[in-house]
């Protein structure tokens, strides 16, 4: 779909508001506000002028990184092979998915979703897949003052942007972010977000992320229950790439593109 074509309101899912403890109204508000942000929080192929004019102050880097993955998008085999081992009882990823939740001691075990790391490096990863199963979400964080950029290369995720990381933080916009968009951030724009993916409880959506200048291991974010006092992370992946290529074989025989 083109990007143009998702923008305004559009109907909300219930899920969604409860997400991001909106309602529909406020919902409504917010997807609109996308498109009055300076600078843009999308980076697209501009058609009109007003899009250019949107998107002028976009630090370089961000778009020379958009650039570098504007094709990237998941293989049918790779769809297939991730919503196998995220479904079946015994699939890695199903497993791993557990094993997080039950480490974590978290009360909300769709709290979850897996990081991959595609560059080698277990902590601060400056590449990363991102899994998101069907009704999961991520707690509001940010990003260590990174310059750093965030794509869709398959479903959808609901992306709530805010004004910083606080208790009681400011929300700015809610986009959706599907295989065909890509958000941004730099130390002064949208360091702060939360992420929901609204697919199906049986399928999943994934997100593509490159991070450059991060001046930390460690990211802040704000707990889900109240007092929702503002903790930190350190940002290890949760699986190698080889461990989980080996993952979606085990589950689907690989068979090409």
């Amino acid at each position: 779909m083109d990007v143009n074509t998702m923008r305004g309101g559009g109907v909300v899912p219930e899920a969604c508001l409860d997400a991001f403890d909106i309602d529909a109204a406020e919902a409504a508000s917010l997807r609109e506000a996308v498109d009055y942000l300076s600078p843009s929080p999308l980076i697209f192929d501009a058609r009109r002028v007003f899009d250019y004019g949107r998107q002028h102050e976009i630090p370089q880097r961000a778009l020379d990184l958009f650039r570098a993955t504007r094709k990237l998008k998941l293989s049918a085999w790779e769809q297939e092979s991730i919503r196998s081992s995220l479904n079946s009882r015994n699939g890695a990823l199903r497993r791993l998915l557990e094993m997080k939740a039950d480490r974590s001691g978290v009360k909300d075990s769709k709290s979850t979703y897996i990081r991959v790391d595609c560059f080698g490096k277990r902590i601060q990863s400056p590449c990363l897949l991102e899994i998101w199963p069907g009704g999961h979400h991520s707690p509001i964080h940010e990003h260590a003052n990174s310059i750093g950029l965030m794509k869709g290369v398959f479903g959808r995720v609901d992306i709530m942007l805010y004004e910083s990381l606080a208790v009681a933080p400011k929300k700015l916009a809610l986009l959706s972010m599907t295989a065909d968009r890509c958000s941004w951030m730099s130390p002064e724009h949208y360091q702060a977000h939360k992420v929901y993916c609204p697919m199906d409880q049986n399928d999943f959506a994934a997100t593509f992320h490159i991070y450059t200048e991060t001046k930390s291991n460690v990211f802040k974010y704000r707990e889900e229950q109240a007092p929702h006092r503002i903790n930190e992370f350190v940002t290890e992946s949760d699986i190698s790439w080889g461990e989980f290529y080996k993952a979606l074989t085990d589950a689907v025989p690989y068979y090409g593109d």
